[in-house]
């Protein structure tokens, strides 16, 4: 075969390598939009912001990303920071649990897209305004229930006094129990207080009378 022969089979083959690599797919996530923080999603206080920072798959022109709200408008703020930094920050007043979703789309590829999703919870507040009176020497519970407020709670007693033999439980979630054998009769009135995460409280105060003589039906 004669060396020009040689040189156009060579160059046709050439030609066909570079139709297949042109015609080969790229896979669905060679340009995937990764959220590098946060890490999942979040629960956060009104008035507290999370920074998100975000990368592009081989984003070879370094285009970076949009930050947007799914549905608008908007629950809070969100700002840009950077081509691929965001930072949203919550309404300084909420009233009610709110789930945030943000897309995060790049540039260069604008199919390629992906969503933190942030919930805002209100502060805490004390749903339980009464509770069943005890009975002198006889075991007791009750329960006091809170809605809203960022996980961890607190609950203490924060004025005047359990009847004596009663104790205030400890517990991080939005229920306290009261327990106990009360041993002595008579009024009490106590404040108990419940604080958030993010340092937000809610308090109730509540008076029970511990009877001596325990009530029967007939």
């Amino acid at each position: 075969m004669k060396r020009a022969e040689i040189s156009v089979l060579l160059a046709g083959v050439l030609l066909a390598l570079i139709q297949f690599a042109g015609c080969a797919q790229k896979p669905p996530t060679f340009n995937k939009v990764e959220i590098l923080t946060p890490k999942g999603s979040q629960t956060i206080a009104q008035g507290q912001s999370v920074p998100i920072q975000a990368n592009v798959l081989n984003d070879l022109n370094a285009g970076g990303v949009t930050f947007m709200f799914a549905s608008l408008p908007g629950f809070g703020t969100l700002n840009q920071t950077s081509s691929t930094s965001a930072t949203y920050t919550a309404p300084n007043a909420v009233s009610t649990a709110t789930v945030v979703k943000i897309t995060v789309t790049s540039i260069d590829f604008p199919n390629q897209s992906a969503t933190v999703t942030i919930t805002v919870v209100p502060p805490p507040t004390i749903t339980t305004t009464t509770l069943t009176n005890p009975t002198l020497n006889t075991a007791y519970s009750a329960t006091v229930t809170a809605t809203g407020g960022l996980l961890p709670l607190s609950w203490a007693l924060t004025a005047g006094a359990l009847p004596t033999g009663l104790s205030l439980s400890s517990s991080t979630t939005n229920n306290v129990q009261i327990t106990g054998k009360p041993t002595v009769a008579g009024g009490f009135t106590f404040t108990i207080t419940v604080t958030d995460a993010a340092g937000f409280s809610s308090s109730e105060q509540f008076t029970v009378v511990v009877s001596s003589l325990a009530v029967s039906y007939t």
